[in-house]
């Protein structure tokens, strides 16, 4: 997330992730950047950064949802065999959609076969087409 905050703050734009410092917390929640990264854990699971995206501001504002290395959706967080899911959190990404029924969600990859792909398609609610 660095990488990317740091390019596009290159370009002239306002970019940040959440907890890359704690003093731009308000600044996030005001609507203050204009692109936020943030992991699913602490966009979905966290009461404080969900109501956030609830609010007046993002509801208004918020256009775009990019999930970045959409294969991590499946190999992360799916459970396998009787492992629990490395990272659970990202199974619930598309609990974001929900909040933003009419954003546009691009979703990412490189390595993700046919079969992958529709699942992650399901996992992040995108319709049928």
């Amino acid at each position: 997330m660095s990488d990317q905050c740091r390019k596009l703050t290159e370009l002239d734009f306002r970019a940040t992730y959440i907890l890359k410092d704690v003093s731009e917390t308000e600044a996030i929640q005001r609507g203050y950047f204009e692109f936020v990264f943030g992991s699913p854990e602490m966009l979905v699971s966290i009461t404080e950064w969900r109501d956030m995206l609830k609010s007046t501001i993002y509801q208004d504002r918020l256009k775009m949802i990019v999930v970045d290395e959409t294969h991590t959706v499946i190999q992360w967080g799916l459970a396998s065999g009787t492992d629990a899911p490395f990272r659970e959190w990202f199974s619930k990404i598309g609990e974001i959609r929900s909040l933003f029924p009419k954003a546009v969600i691009a979703a990412l990859t490189a390595t993700t076969p046919p079969i992958q792909r529709r699942k992650i398609m399901k996992s992040l609610c995108f319709g049928a087409n």
